[in-house]
């Protein structure tokens, strides 16, 4: 297993478990560098969710300045795509088990609910309808 990551979840927090990550690359083409970012992530609370079908990172930001939204990039940090487009708060993306949507918590009605976006960022849909806020979606 030399060269590979994975992120886990321990009590809300993530950790990074790391297994024969050395300087150069690696099969799989994983360096450190890739790691670093990954790692930095975890450390901020900013931690982005991998999924090994597509190569890419689903994370939140608030790089726009307008609370955070959902973002997508490659491994290697490149490409990076902004999928939500919303004043309120969106985050926790979580990838389906096929790779072609991402379920997220969102504020967007004032309550937070759940939410699923294709990766292209088109046909967002609200999942739950709740008076009492839905967090946290996982497939």
């Amino acid at each position: 297993m030399r060269g590979s990551a994975s992120l886990v979840g321990i009590g809300g927090l993530g950790a990074l478990v790391l297994a024969g990550c050395g300087g150069g690359p690696e099969p799989g083409g994983v360096t450190g560098s890739h790691v670093n970012g990954v790692l930095t992530g975890v450390l901020t609370g900013q931690a982005p969710v991998a999924q090994a079908l597509t190569g890419k990172i689903a994370f939140e930001s608030d790089r726009a300045g307008n609370y955070d939204d959902i973002y997508l990039m490659n491994a290697d940090g490149s490409g990076v795509t902004r999928l939500t487009h919303n004043l309120a708060w969106d985050g926790s993306p979580a990838w389906s088990p096929d790779g072609s949507k991402i379920a997220f918590e969102s504020y967007r009605t004032g309550n937070g609910d759940i939410y699923a976006v294709n990766t292209d960022g088109t046909a967002i849909t609200r999942l739950t309808r709740n008076v009492a806020p839905d967090g946290q979606p996982a497939w």
